[in-house]
C-alpha cells in the first residue's frame, strides 16, 4: 500500500511516460504495435499533450508531446502552459540531452525517480491501465486478450486481423484522449472532468509562445554558425530566411 501525495494545484507536477499499444496496425503496408508518448497533469488528470510514433518512440516523441503539452493555441489547448516539475522514470528518451535542456530553458525541474518504481508516477500509470482497458481492446488488432475458443483461434495469424491505418489509429487515440478530458469523470476529481477542473483551478498558467517554443524543442550541436551572403552552410546545405 501507499500513501496518496498531499493535493496540489494545476500544473505543478506532469507526470510522461511511453506506452505500446497491444495491438497492429497498418503502416505504410507492415503491421507494427504503435507507441503513445504523453504528458498528464497529476493534480487535475488532464492530458496535456501526446506524440503518436509507428516506431519505437525517441526524444523527437518526448520534444513532439512536450510541445503539444505546453502550447495552448489551437489545435492544442486549453489546457496547458509550462509546469513547475516533471516526473520520469529514469527513461533514456527523457533524460537525453536534448529533452533535459528543453525543459531547462523553460525552467523546469525534472524529478528521475528510481528504477521500478511505478507507484512512484501513479497518475500516468493508471492513465496508461485506461487506454488499455478503455481504448485498445476496443479496436480491430487487438492482440493482449483472447478473441474467440481456441478453436477458432488455431493458425490465425496477425495478417488476418483486420487492422486500423495508423493514421486511423492516430485519430482514434485523440478522439479518446478529448473524451478523457471532456466528458470522463474520475472518482478523485468528485463529478467533475479533467478539463473542468483544471479550469477552475485560479494558479496563474505560464504561457510560452508558440513561435519560441521552437527553439526549445530542437537540438543544439552547440557549434557556432557563420552567416554569409549564401545563408547558413549546414551537412552540405545553405539555408536562408524566407
Amino acid at each position: 500500500m501507499f500513501g496518496n501525495r498531499p493535493a496540489s494545484w494545476r500544473n505543478y507536477a506532469w507526470e510522461t511516460d511511453h506506452v505500446q499499444a497491444p495491438l497492429l496496425v497498418d503502416a505504410d503496408g507492415d503491421l507494427v504495435r504503435p507507441w503513445i508518448t504523453w504528458f498528464i497533469d497529476t493534480a487535475t488528470k488532464v492530458i496535456t499533450g501526446t506524440a503518436v510514433t509507428p516506431g519505437h518512440p525517441s526524444r523527437a516523441s518526448v520534444l513532439a508531446a512536450l510541445r503539444a503539452a505546453v502550447v495552448r493555441d489551437e489545435p492544442y489547448g486549453p489546457a496547458g502552459g509550462v509546469p513547475e516539475l516533471v516526473r520520469v522514470d529514469r527513461g533514456k528518451d527523457f533524460l537525453s540531452a536534448a529533452v533535459t535542456t528543453a525543459l531547462g530553458a523553460m525552467g523546469v525541474t525534472v524529478k528521475d525517480l528510481p528504477a521500478y518504481s511505478p507507484h512512484l508516477k501513479g497518475t500516468v500509470e493508471s492513465l496508461n491501465r485506461a487506454a488499455d482497458r478503455m481504448l485498445f481492446a476496443a479496436l480491430p488488432g487487438y492482440t493482449a486478450g483472447p478473441t474467440g475458443p481456441r478453436s477458432e483461434r488455431r493458425g490465425r495469424t496477425a495478417g488476418a486481423v483486420s487492422a486500423l491505418s495508423f493514421q486511423d489509429f492516430t485519430a482514434e487515440v485523440l478522439a479518446w484522449m478529448n473524451w478523457w478530458n471532456t466528458a470522463h469523470r474520475p472518482k478523485a476529481l468528485s463529478g467533475r472532468t479533467p478539463l473542468e477542473a483544471w479550469q477552475a483551478d485560479p494558479t496563474p498558467v505560464t504561457d510560452i509562445p508558440a513561435a519560441d517554443l521552437w527553439a526549445f524543442t530542437l537540438k543544439d550541436d552547440g557549434r557556432p554558425r557563420k552567416l554569409t551572403s549564401h545563408g547558413v552552410s549546414w551537412r552540405g546545405r545553405t539555408y536562408t530566411a524566407a
